[in-house]
């Protein structure tokens, strides 16, 4: 009988050990709050209403051909020429914002690892995936990417 309380002592003391060593980050609260993160959307913005600039002033110009009676072959040619002229555009600044956002992601990755293993933590999920306990790193993971 005592081996059987000393066995089930041993398992929940290595349970409540290995509790102690799982962390959890505000993967959103991290994200949201990267100075990286703020600068690259505010980059994206200006570079999209760039873009944007560019298109409204092509449209213009088929409002113009057709104000001036143009052919509608003509008008149709004209925003074939504009389409494929800003496609390639677009499709740069969605590649773009897609490799920033991986770097992001990877910067994020990175530090969480760096602080968990300061603070020795062997599991981190995300905040999403905790119904309770664990430890909160989100604070920290900040701390280090903003520094």
């Amino acid at each position: 009988m005592k081996l059987i309380i000393i066995i089930l002592g041993v398992v929940m003391t290595t349970g409540f050990t290995h509790a102690e060593a799982i962390g959890f980050v505000d993967m959103q609260k991290v994200f949201v709050n990267y100075k990286e993160t703020d600068q690259h959307r505010k980059d994206f913005e200006k570079k999209q209403e760039a873009l944007t600039k560019e298109l409204e002033e092509k449209k213009k110009l088929v409002e113009k051909a057709q104000k001036d009676n143009a052919k509608p072959e003509e008008i149709q040619k004209l925003v074939m020429e504009i389409q494929e002229e800003l496609q390639p555009k677009q499709e740069e600044l969605m590649q773009l914002n897609g490799q920033i956002m991986a770097k992001i992601r990877l910067d994020i990755i990175k530090s969480t690892k760096k602080v968990a293993k300061e603070y020795g933590i062997d599991l981190v999920l995300d905040q999403q995936a905790v119904l309770s306990g664990g430890f909160d790193l989100t604070d920290f993971v900040l701390e280090d990417l903003n520094d």
